[in-house]
């Protein structure tokens, strides 16, 4: 049986087995683009492709292996110092993980492989960039997503 413990990576003690950095230099689309009215479906279908694709690659040169569940930490990076809003990339983000289903590193980004996604603030670092840190977590102290009491 799995035991329900909150899944800390920086605190739990044996709990974090390998830990992942992958990052695309470009400029991340955001939230904003697709609501200004200057997307439309097939220019978000072009960036979902361009995004899902770069990390699906990333994955594979650094021989990323399967992965049983991870955390996943987002790192907007900007090149100017223009106020971006914390989860503002989120769309670039999704399609990041996409590709690294599409890579093999676990079977679907569901709950029971990511268990948990963190945005840190925007970054001001001269460039334009987007950057997932996986860590992988131990299955032992994965929470339960599944079952009566895992909205509890």
């Amino acid at each position: 049986p799995r035991r329900r413990v909150p899944v800390d990576p920086v605190n739990a003690v044996g709990g974090v087995m390998s830990r992942y950095t992958l990052t695309h230099v470009a400029r991340p689309w955001t939230m904003n683009m697709d609501s200004s009215g200057r997307s439309n479906r097939w220019s978000k279908g072009e960036r979902v492709r361009e995004w899902r694709g770069v990390f699906h690659l990333l994955a594979i040169e650094q021989k990323i292996p399967a992965l049983h569940a991870v955390t996943v930490t987002v790192v907007h990076e900007t090149a100017t110092r223009r106020i971006v809003d914390t989860v503002a990339c989120a769309p670039a983000a999704k399609a990041a993980i996409d590709g690294l289903v599409d890579a093999g590193l676990w079977p679907d980004d569901g709950p029971s492989f990511v268990t948990d996604v963190t945005f840190r603030p925007p970054r001001c670092t001269g460039r334009d960039a987007l950057t997932l840190i996986l860590m992988e977590v131990d299955a032992a102290i994965t929470p339960d997503t599944t079952g009566p009491r895992a909205l509890r």
